[in-house]
């Protein structure tokens, strides 16, 4: 069941879904700004630990806040 319909179509899901990103994006382009700047020196403080070796890559997936 999708927004209280158990036949929703996968575009009336997709239209739903977009809609409600688009109505959040609005926050984040206000607030990327100050959380990028409060979250930066922890993400950089956990790749030192990470001690990469100059023949190593990391993938950070989970960064950002969208």
């Amino acid at each position: 069941m999708y927004g209280g319909r158990a036949d929703a179509s996968e575009d009336e899901i997709r239209d739903v879904q977009r809609a409600t990103w688009a109505g959040l994006s609005a926050g984040w382009e206000k607030w990327d700004s100050v959380i990028m700047d409060q979250l930066g020196p922890v993400g950089a403080a956990m790749i030192e630990r990470l001690d990469i070796a100059e023949d190593q890559q990391h993938l950070d997936i989970a960064a950002g806040t969208g």
